[in-house]
């Protein structure tokens, strides 16, 4: 079972930033993901286009490792959400 908590103000300002090398219109479907590397105390959240790659690295609450990958607008959509 997977579980990690979040600061969803802190992750939408980092997600704002990786958003500059999310490909909105691509046929790599996969360039439309971030990856989520989940450790102890922080997650590791990576992008490319295959020119540039960006990762940032924020605090988090995990049970345990894992790693996720999720479509940019989706993570946005659910960070906005719970904002509101």
């Amino acid at each position: 079972f997977m579980k990690a908590i979040i600061n969803p103000v802190v992750l939408l300002k980092e997600l704002k930033k990786i958003g500059l090398v999310v490909k909105k219109n691509t046929v790599l479907p996969i360039l439309k993901s971030v990856k989520f590397d989940f450790n102890k105390d922080k997650v590791s959240i990576t992008a490319t286009d295959l020119e540039t790659t960006y990762t940032t690295v924020i605090d988090c609450i995990c049970d345990s490792p894992f790693q996720l990958l999720m479509e940019y607008n989706d993570i946005v959509d659910i960070c906005n959400a719970s904002l509101e």
